[in-house]
């Protein structure tokens, strides 16, 4: 027998698709919630060639699973036991109310877990955020009056009045919260301070002190009194630094390169080793970023933050002082050192901005900002001069190179030219020959 073909349909195929014929159930049953096709959807897919009706289906058991059962209603007036609903006392203002339990849903700490991390002085649990919730949502006098003066039942109270309750008895409760939160935000804010401190210092004192940076100041000057000297802007001793940005307006006669361009040329020609100075003084990029101004002030801040814990000390019982102490004398101590630094390096930074002929009360960052665009710009034209020093050099080589082929073929043409001027006198040497040796006709 050959290969069988595929299995046969279990029903003919539909022809006009006359309505289907329904089965119906014994009893009510739960429905299939199918998508079905339309009739007029059926052709040429699968289901042309299906019949259902061949399928013998277990009817009762089908009713028996899936059937819906019938609840009997029993009319008999039943008594209704309500469980007693528990009233909740409320004694602030709603919205109060609202914003304590969405911060203690956010802490997901029960009232007498906050009230004892906060006696604890705890700040690894209680973060920054944290107690800054907390100082939001201190409870007011007027909320204090309120649940000191409720009688009732403790537990009938709701979660923002028994937050309140718990908290009541924790002694200048603002106040150390203030003073855990400044603890929790100190080392943060000390490291950028320090930070910046060090930032600048390091770009004034570089400033003050590169050799190179006052020789190239030199190369500047005289390249513009020369460029100036026939003008009032020509023979004088000194520019404002910012006049360095202006290096770029001053175009060549090519309309390309400009006065910069050709200073890095002058460098790379006569001193090279000072177009290291823009790596040199990297520093005056971050320094440049930095307001010196704000960051003495935030110095400040953080002083007159350690005084009010010192103030709080001298009244606070022996847990906070248990933790909050050595915080305070390591964090004063260190902070005494740096305020003492930023005083030194203000003093400095003033006398070197007069040495620059800028005003001592300029801002710094401004300062540092005018060299960080300058060296940048002196980076972006050294990459500019190479390029064009690469650009000259094949255009060197591409000169020789088709002036070695011009001599080449120059030569090659005469040697042909040779050859050939001998070629042809040797030719006419050989016919003059011939002539002579020919014999003499005779009449």
């Amino acid at each position: 027998p050959g290969a069988g073909g595929p299995p046969p349909p279990l029903g003919a195929p539909k022809a006009g698709l006359p309505k289907k014929r329904k089965r119906q159930p014994g009893v009510k049953m739960k429905g299939f919630m199918w998508t079905k096709l339309a009739d007029n959807q059926i052709k040429n897919t699968i289901w042309e060639k299906t019949n259902d009706d061949a399928i013998e289906l277990d009817e009762k058991a089908l009713e028996q699973v899936f059937g819906v059962v019938e609840k009997v209603v029993d009319d008999t007036p039943k008594e209704v036991k309500q469980s007693p609903k528990h009233e909740e006392v409320s004694l602030i203002d709603p919205k109060r109310s609202n914003s304590i339990q969405i911060m203690l849903r956010g802490l997901k700490l029960s009232p007498p877990d906050v009230k004892n991390l906060v006696l604890k002085s705890d700040t690894t649990i209680l973060d920054s955020e944290k107690l800054q919730g907390l100082i939001d949502n201190v409870p007011t006098a007027e909320e204090i009056t309120a649940i000191k003066g409720y009688t009732g039942d403790p537990s009938k109270l709701a979660p923002a009045e028994k937050y309140i309750l718990q908290m009541i008895d924790i002694p200048r409760l603002e106040n150390r919260l203030k003073a855990l939160i400044f603890k929790a935000n100190f080392e943060e804010k000390f490291k950028e301070c320090e930070s910046e401190v060090r930032v600048v210092k390091e770009a004034t004192i570089g400033v003050k002190e590169n050799a190179k940076l006052i020789h190239l100041l030199e190369i500047i000057l005289a390249l513009g009194n020369y460029l100036n000297g026939s003008t009032p802007r020509g023979g004088i001793y000194g520019f404002k630094l910012n006049s360095l940005l202006k290096m770029m307006d001053t175009k060549a006669n090519d309309n390309k390169s400009n006065l910069l361009h050709y200073l890095i040329s002058y460098l790379e020609l006569k001193q090279p080793d000072i177009l290291d100075l823009t790596l040199e003084l990297r520093a005056v990029h971050e320094a440049s970023k930095v307001s010196f101004t704000e960051t003495q002030k935030n110095i400040r801040a953080i002083t007159a933050g350690l005084k009010t814990i010192e103030a709080e000390l001298n009244q606070a019982d022996e847990t906070f002082k248990a933790v909050l102490q050595p915080f305070y004398d390591d964090a004063m101590k260190r902070l005494e050192t740096l305020d003492k630094e930023a005083q030194e390096l203000n003093t400095t930074l003033q006398s070197v901005l007069v040495y620059y002929g800028e005003k001592s009360n300029s801002e710094a960052d401004a300062f540092f900002m005018i060299f960080s665009q300058f060296f940048s710009s002196m980076e972006t034209a050294k990459v500019e001069a190479e390029k064009k020093k690469v650009e000259e050099q094949k255009l060197q080589q591409k000169a020789r190179f088709q002036e070695e082929l011009r001599k080449k073929t120059t030569d090659q043409g005469g040697k042909a030219k040779g050859h050939l001027s001998m070629t042809i006198a040797r030719m006419r040497s050989g016919r003059a020959l011939s002539r002579r040796n020919l014999p003499v006709q005779t009449q």
